[in-house]
């Protein structure tokens, strides 16, 4: 508990994460960040995000999904994919060890994004009437 505490903190001092919604897509976001200032105990980045406007990202909060985990230095971008309509909010954390034990930062700043996806393509077009003109 002790080592998972002052790990949090060197990430604190270290992670300037800036994260950035990229691309939208239907029900897909990308999103990139640049890597903390010293990497030396990075082992990857873990993407969060909240469906609702309110309510904090918090290990307690029921609504927080984490929606990737990358494995690497270098990983600094991610798809997320199968989103709904409407607001999604993300944030971005760094990790030391593996996806099972690991020491985890404080989160990044928040990026938000309202995510409308293209409708279906309508079907069976038909004519129903035609009439002429003088």
């Amino acid at each position: 508990m002790i080592l998972n505490s002052i790990m949090k903190k060197i990430f604190t001092l270290f992670l300037a994460t800036v994260v950035c919604v990229t691309t939208i897509c239907a029900g897909t976001v990308n999103l990139s960040w640049s890597p903390p200032t010293n990497t030396a105990n990075v082992s990857g980045y873990r993407v969060y995000y909240l469906r609702t406007s309110t309510g904090t990202f918090t290990n307690t909060n029921p609504n927080m999904v984490l929606g990737a985990v990358t494995t690497g230095l270098n990983a600094t971008s991610v798809a997320v994919t199968n989103l709904s309509d409407g607001l999604v909010r993300f944030r971005v954390t760094a990790y030391n060890g593996n996806t099972t034990t690991f020491a985890e930062s404080d989160y990044s700043n928040e990026v938000s994004t309202n995510l409308l996806n293209k409708p279906s393509v309508p079907v069976l077009l038909k004519i129903d009437s035609v009439s002429a003109s003088n």
